[in-house]
């Protein structure tokens, strides 16, 4: 007889299956204390953080299911749920008096994802953490916006010098500083996603667009509920759908906002040539967290959207690799993109030279066709890098 396999293995469906009930918009309380008494608790926690899920599974469960948790594991919950709700107010400060500063200077913006989501989709701070505070501003006022946060107290995270810096503001999509007291990093975007892939949502648009949130008892500009789906959509794309906490912010979004105009997506989506991204998110949300998404919205119509829908599925449930080479993630981007010009210019762009290249090499202008040569080689090192930071941060392998 063989030697016993691990719980995490033996116990994958359901901690899998428990997983995805904390993760829907309307959890199933019932649901969750069937579920509670086969599940390895060690194994869970596990796959939740391996899914960025750990704020939320903690926060659902001492919420919907706190009397069917066995003790060790309900301390360890409450603990995530203090400590998130903590390091969440410390961003949504940070977050305020970056907004602050920003708008004492006469330049507009809109924060999403980090603290504004948590509260918007989630309805608390202990239901999502995040690691930075995303902000979206047109690309001529960020400049302006990087020397009025400096003067604030902020510093550039990667201190770049004239050239390097037109080279970045040209060929990058975010600038970054670091919040006084190393609160957080603060990203300064001019694009939601690098330039490779096509989402060219116009800030301007968006800033007209925009709605506002209360976050720590101050209001805080937001993106229209329709482009935060959009927005979502396209980011869980980029990152190729690698973990379930992508998927439900989508779901929760969708179900917090019942009066969604879906025609507006559809159309907006389309224009910027994602489509196909936004159709994959939400066909997501809809099959693994029973968001309340249309029909109409699902990609039923678009059988590459659904045959992707269907590998990110297995690859989520842990039936086939978990993790994509750079290779299978450019190969993920493709199919996302229906129009030819989008695939020429991902492949362009892709192995355009940054300002991170910049960096890496001495600084001679005639080395320039040097960084071509190197981009590849820099990007599947940065790949193994972030694998290796995962594995790390979730005690896998």
């Amino acid at each position: 007889m063989g030697a016993a396999l691990p719980l995490q293995k033996v116990y994958v469906g359901a901690e899998f299956e428990l997983l995805c009930q904390c993760a829907r918009p309307a959890p199933e309380g019932v649901s969750c204390r069937t579920l509670l008494p086969i599940v390895d608790g060690e194994a869970l926690r596990a796959l939740a953080a391996r899914h960025r899920l750990e704020p939320l599974v903690a926060w659902r469960l001492t919420q919907h299911a706190r009397d069917a948790v066995p003790e060790p594991l309900a301390a360890t919950l409450c603990e995530t749920v203090a400590a998130t709700v903590q390091w969440n107010l410390a961003l949504a400060r940070a977050l305020v008096t970056t907004v602050t500063v920003l708008a004492d200077a006469g330049i507009d913006t809109v924060a999403y994802k980090g603290p504004v989501l948590a509260v918007d989709a989630y309805g608390h701070l202990a239901a999502r953490s995040a690691e930075d505070l995303d902000l979206l501003l047109p690309r001529d006022q960020i400049l302006r916006a990087k020397e009025a946060l400096i003067a604030a107290g902020f510093r550039p995270q990667n201190p770049l010098r004239g050239p390097q810096e037109r080279l970045h503001l040209r060929t990058g999509y975010h600038y970054n500083l670091i919040a006084p007291g190393d609160v957080a990093p603060v990203e300064l975007h001019w694009r939601l996603l690098p330039a490779y892939l096509p989402f060219p949502l116009a800030p301007e648009e968006a800033i007209a667009r925009r709605r506002w949130v209360t976050l720590a008892g101050r209001p805080v500009p937001t993106l229209s509920r329709e482009d935060t789906v959009l927005a979502l959509c396209a980011h869980g794309a980029k990152h190729a759908w690698d973990i379930l906490g992508l998927v439900a912010d989508v779901a929760a979004m969708v179900a917090t906002s019942p009066d969604l105009d879906w025609h507006a997506i559809a159309a907006r989506s389309e224009a910027l040539g994602a489509g196909r991204m936004v159709r994959l998110g939400l066909r997501l949300a809809h099959d693994l967290l029973a968001a309340p998404v249309p029909s109409t919205a699902l990609a039923a119509r678009d059988p590459t959207a659904a045959a992707l829908a269907r590998e990110v599925t297995e690859r989520l449930r842990g039936r086939a690799t978990a993790e994509l080479g750079i290779a299978e993630t450019m190969r993920f981007h493709l199919r996302c993109l229906p129009r030819w010009r989008d695939r020429w210019r991902y492949l362009l762009l892709t192995f355009t030279p940054t300002s991170a290249d910049w960096e890496a090499l001495p600084e001679p202008a005639w080395l320039f066709p040097v960084w071509y040569a190197i981009r590849p080689v820099r990007l599947a090192w940065g790949a193994l890098a972030r694998r290796r930071r995962r594995h790390a941060s979730t005690g896998a392998e």
